[in-house]
């Protein structure tokens, strides 16, 4: 059974069936959480590889210098302070 979208005759049945192939497709999609077993039976998350720290320095445009450290997928970055609200954040490195 075809379903045509140009048309504005629409009924209920086939809006509902519309509806639940794309609520179906975006469930399918759903990803979940990578465990292993350990020797007593349990379930553990994978945990992710630590950031690592680079030993190199980056020094921004008032001469501040920060530490750079590599995520799990290697991109750079340095932990910066906001200076409106004090928390912390990753500010990532793009390279020219």
């Amino acid at each position: 059974m075809a379903i045509n979208l140009h048309s504005s005759n629409l009924n209920s049945k086939q809006v509902k069936k519309l509806v639940s192939i794309f609520l179906l497709c975006i469930s399918l999609h759903s990803v979940g959480q990578k465990v292993v077993v350990d020797s007593q039976g349990n379930y553990r998350p994978i945990s992710k590889p630590a950031d690592k720290a680079t030993g190199k320095m980056f020094i921004d445009s008032k001469g501040v210098s920060y530490p750079i450290y590599l995520n799990s997928k290697n991109m750079m970055y340095i932990l910066r302070k906001s200076k409106k609200t004090g928390v912390e954040y990753k500010y990532y490195l793009k390279t020219a």
